[in-house]
């Protein structure tokens, strides 16, 4: 019974009654009429629709059953409601070079970079919105319903391509005119069997070698394209982007040589790696690109010769997916579309070299192609063909509504009802789809097995997904692996810590690798407990050979990073400061250093994270020892030199000394004093706030933070300070990276630093600055002095604790520079890593800190200055 009001409103609106005809089979008729309400509101002559409505009753049941059955394609008429006029013509195929041609009229109207990006968006949505037209009243087939949409796809990323290139070519001239730039698809892309709502599996490669500068901006324009495909606008995305069957998985360059990726693919590539290959093609390239990536294709994908192994390999991943996808998973349970796909793809890769009828892309034509070739009876082709165009249809209906990307089947019998309606079956859907499950898991068990047994080695490929390839890498080279694996396969936590250093840390993998023992401790969970590394360094005789010792704390190094990746509750900041606190102390004694020495910066304020520097002061306490010092001191410098040559990441810096880089290394008490007196400008007063003393006397320390504070903070020296900070940023940050550096960047670790720095330079004895402390202790400090409020406090105390996690985050999973990615997988990665999902959400959070922060920083200089 559709509500009085509504159809009222309707009669209003048109001039014409509601025919209830127009939502035959519709799950829920009120809602396809609210719908068509919100249309026609949003219309300007919604009276001629009304007429056209009642004129063509199929166009109307047509357009009427697609908004009643996707909420979300009732959004994307209501956005354009001249779309409806679509449903009122004849729908015909196009072909990709066709969406090319309207792409290219679309990008001619465009009037800014950012338009021609709206504008694909729009194609992309008038276009689903013309396939969905044509799909749920069935007017195509199922499969040139999957063709099409690919197509549109493929048209759409080429165009892409060429539009943020024009773009990205203007900014840098100095780069090929035209897109030197392969973009190969993988998955259901290549295959033109695409989903609506599915992701795009990419990889980029360019077709000559560059030089290194090139390198670098045409992998920073892969990340421009990417964030062109999947960022939301004001239409959406166009399609969510995987990168992660580029080359080495997620761990691998964005974008490499094309011939560097075809000797990848001929030496290193794993079984699944060329399973993939079979679902491949060229999107985009302006050279030879496609002969060659066929020749790999068919040398690869194609082999004579298959090993165990590979089988095996193969097997591991069809059982990984059974565990991923449940009973209730249309794509990953047993007997649902990928043991389809699984089984026309080992058909062809077992004898695809003997028949190159099999090499092919889709799952449809490789089934009717191992039938043509005798490989499998005509009967169980042409069935598996059956139940596959199904499967694939009811998939489609569960993504419509939301343009979920979801394979779950109902669980109520409200969802079922409105499935079947979606799907439009008189019988009982459940019911249908089960028996076909059942049948594809008798017509595929005979081939490919029930649960067919796997080598530990296969099932933990299986297991790492992605990240296979370094997983691989790293267990193959330690000795007698086929224990390792057996252990790893073995033990449900071994495997969680292997994989979570894969996911979050692979900086440390390498050094991981590389070290029997540091693997050991991961596998046992031993890594996890307290030990006493840190006594043990102290401990280290001084007679001990250097390579040793560096040995010993380097692996003490990677192990308190290893241990805060598996137990993140873990100070990793306080812990990796106290090593390297010992590391100094131990290199003092051993090179009979006699002064002291004291920590500026991260390690002054025992915030260190893997890519932080250890900022160091040598002192003496008069001129007679600082020749000797001086010698001293250049030996603990050169052993920090010998730990990053074992693999330690921490570098000592001692140029923060009076003078700089020119100075002395060792300055005496007087010589410190007088330097204070006569020539020591505000910046660096302000860099020896954070002080702290590491080894030697104390009053070391207290010279150094009495010359911190030896100057009060006028307004000229304010902003003094603050021309130093606007040149910090101007000069080493690119003004394309000032909101997504995490340390320099607006609203990064510095503007905390400088905030709470300016407060205790200017009221040293309110907040009892002369006394070191930690961060969030000198930002509590501010409060109970008054200069801050409780809402300032909590956001500064939260706003380092995030940005703090997220520095050591991106240089654990090799992010260089600080900045936050702008590459979707990347963000992915960082996003759960940092506990917030997907990379939208980190990115909301992200800028609702940077943002606070920066506002409190302007404020309080305000404040301080008044």
């Amino acid at each position: 019974m559709q509500g009085g009001s509504s159809i009222e409103r309707f009669l209003e609106l048109t001039g014409v009654r509601w025919d209830p005809a127009w939502t035959n089979g519709l799950h829920n008729p009120e809602a396809a009429l609210l719908r068509t309400l919100r249309w026609l509101e949003a219309t300007s002559q919604p009276a001629n629709y009304g007429l056209a409505l009642t004129e063509q009753p199929e166009a109307a049941e047509r357009l009427i059953r697609l908004i009643g059955t996707s909420g979300q394609q009732a959004d994307v008429l209501a956005q354009n409601p001249e779309f409806a006029s679509i449903a009122f013509e004849p729908i015909g195929r196009k072909s990709e070079a066709q969406h090319r041609l309207d792409a290219d009229r679309l990008l001619s109207q465009a009037i800014s970079p950012s338009h021609e990006l709206d504008r694909l968006r729009y194609l992309k949505q008038r276009e689903t919105f013309r396939i969905l037209l044509a799909d749920l009243n069935d007017l195509w087939p199922q499969p040139e319903v999957w063709e099409e949409i690919s197509d549109l796809a493929s048209a759409i990323i080429q165009s892409t391509v060429i539009s943020t290139w024009r773009t990205y070519q203007r900014q840098h001239p100095e780069l090929p005119e035209a897109p030197p730039l392969t973009v190969v698809g993988f998955g259901k892309l290549a295959g033109r069997e695409l989903n609506y709502s599915s992701d795009v599996d990419l990889a980029y490669f360019t077709r000559e070698e560059f030089s290194e500068a090139h390198e670098r901006k045409l992998t920073r324009y892969c990340e421009v394209l990417t964030r062109a495909i999947s960022d939301p606008m004001g239409r959406g995305a166009l399609y969510r982007v995987d990168l992660r069957l580029r080359p080495y998985g997620a761990a691998g360059p964005v974008c490499r040589t094309l011939g560097s990726a075809i000797k990848y693919y001929q030496r290193f590539a794993e079984a699944w790696e060329r399973q993939a290959l079979v679902r491949s093609k060229v999107l985009f390239d302006l050279g030879d690109a496609r002969e060659q990536w066929t020749q790999l294709r068919r040398e690869e994908a194609f082999r004579r010769a298959w090993s165990p192994e590979d089988w095996e390999a193969w097997q591991s991943m069809r059982a990984a997916t059974h565990a991923l996808g449940q009973g209730d998973d249309l794509k990953r349970g047993p007997g649902g579309i990928r043991d389809i796909e699984f089984f026309a793809q080992v058909h062809q890769l077992l004898q695809g070299a003997n028949h190159p009828e099999l090499q092919v892309t889709g799952t449809l034509d490789a089934l009717a192609a191992a039938v043509n070739v005798g490989e499998i009876p005509a009967e169980v082709g042409g069935e598996l063909a059956i139940h596959y165009t199904e499967f694939r249809k009811v998939e489609h209906r569960l993504q419509l509504d939301d343009n979920l990307q979801t394979h779950e089947l109902p669980s109520t019998e409200e969802g079922w009802a409105r499935l079947a309606a979606a799907v439009r079956t008189g019988d009982d859907l459940q019911a249908q789809l089960n028996d076909r499950r059942e049948r594809v898991r008798s017509l595929t068990s005979d081939f490919l097995g029930h649960q067919t047994s796997s080598s530990p080695r296969a099932l933990f490929a299986a297991a790492c997904e992605s990240e296979s390839a370094a997983g691989l890498q790293w267990i193959d080279a330690l000795p007698g692996a086929e224990l390792f694996y057996e252990g790893i396969i073995e033990n449900e936590g071994s495997l969680a810590r292997v994989k979570r250093i894969l996911e979050e840390a692979p900086e440390l993998v390498p050094f991981f690798r590389d070290r029997v023992v540091l693997t050991e401790m991961l596998l046992s969970g031993e890594i996890e407990e307290e030990h006493d590394g840190l006594e043990r360094i102290a401990n280290i005789p001084l007679d001990m050979p250097l390579e040793k010792v560096a040995e010993i704390i380097t692996l003490e190094w990677f192990r308190t990073c290893g241990q805060w990746v598996i137990r993140p509750d873990r100070d990793l900041a306080g812990n990796l400061s106290s090593l390297i606190d010992v590391v100094i102390r131990y290199a003092a004694r051993r090179f009979g250093y006699k002064g002291s020495i004291l920590a500026l910066g991260s390690l002054g304020s025992r915030e260190m994270v893997p890519d932080s520097d250890a900022d160091l002061i040598f002192l003496a306490e008069d001129r007679s020892q600082q020749a000797v010092a001086e010698e001293s001191a250049k030996e603990v410098l050169a052993f920090f030199a010998q730990l990053r040559r074992a693999g330690m990441k921490t570098r000592a810096d001692a140029r923060l000394r009076p003078d700089g880089g020119k100075g002395l290394l060792v300055r005496s008490y007087d010589g410190f004093r007088a330097y204070e007196v006569e020539a020591m400008e505000m910046w660096e007063r302000f860099a020896l706030v954070p002080s702290r003393l590491i080894f030697g006397a104390p009053e070391a320390e207290t010279i150094v933070r009495q010359a911190a504070f030896a100057q009060p903070l006028t307004p000229e020296r304010l902003s003094e300070l603050k021309n130093m900070k606007r040149r910090i940023e101007n000069e080493r940050l690119n003004p394309q990276h000032r909101n997504r550096n995490v340390k320099l960047g607006h609203g990064g670790l510095s503007d905390i630093e400088w905030f709470v720095q300016l407060h205790e330079m200017r009221y040293p004895g309110a907040t009892r600055a002369a006394q070191w402390a930690s961060m969030p202790d000198r930002i509590l400090r501010l409060g109970q002095a008054r200069l801050i409020h409780a809402v300032e406090i909590e956001e500064l105390l939260s706003g380092f604790q995030f940005l703090r996690v997220l520095r050591a985050r991106l240089g654990l999973l090799s992010i260089r520079d600080d900045l936050v990615p702008e590459n979707p997988t990347k963000l992915q990665l960082l996003g759960r890593a940092m506990g917030l999902g997907e990379p939208n959400q980190f990115l909301g959070h992200y800028e609702k800190v940077t943002t606070r922060i920066r506002s409190i920083l302007e404020e309080g200089l305000e404040r301080l200055r008044s």
